[in-house]
């Protein structure tokens, strides 16, 4: 923690990632309820989905070497997290299933070039002797954030609805992600 704390640009990076994360917790819930509800497609709505999700990553497959490499690597995160953040609100005012499925395949490309950029960055700057104890708060944080995005949205869309679900999470995860920009200017 204390590497995280004192290494630039180390903590705004996880947080970006974890914004992305959240996301993707929230929309385990979110989908399930969006599909069926929003886009009628019943029991099987979120499979559709998830295959657009996965046409998505294999997308982002194919660019993320070369974006983890690029001399942008704040403004490739800071995008690509807000691109997966920004679905959130997209869902929100969609109900067209080709919409849908091209918003979900954007998303999913943003949160995988979300966390291999990110991922990749964070090796480049944490000290050697300390990568292996950053890498693990890393992912524990990421998987804290999936599980906060999943219990909030739940709370949410049981208590108001599945579109105030969708417009608060993702207006906060968005914001928060690209005010993590102003501490990843310079990376």
């Amino acid at each position: 923690l204390r590497t995280v704390r004192t290494t630039a640009f180390a903590l705004w990076l996880m947080v970006v990632v974890a914004m992305a994360e959240f996301t993707y917790g929230a929309q385990t819930v979110q989908l399930v309820v969006y599909a069926n509800q929003s886009l009628g497609l019943g029991s099987g709505g979120y499979g559709v989905l998830l295959t657009a999700a996965g046409v998505g990553g294999l997308v982002s497959a194919v660019v993320n070497g070369r974006l983890a490499t690029g001399k942008r690597v704040s403004l490739i995160v800071i995008g690509a997290g807000s691109l997966a953040c920004a679905t959130q609100l997209a869902y929100a005012g969609v109900q067209v299933l080709t919409i849908a499925m091209v918003v979900t395949a954007i998303g999913s490309a943003g949160l995988v070039s979300c966390q291999v950029v990110g991922e990749t960055a964070l090796a480049r700057i944490v000290p050697r002797e300390a990568l292996g104890r950053v890498i693990g708060i890393f992912s524990a944080g990421s998987r804290a954030a999936i599980i906060a995005g999943a219990v909030l949205a739940s709370v949410l869309v049981a208590s108001t609805s599945l579109r105030v679900s969708l417009l608060t999470l993702g207006a906060a995860a968005t914001l928060i992600t690209l005010l993590c920009g102003l501490g990843l200017r310079g990376l």
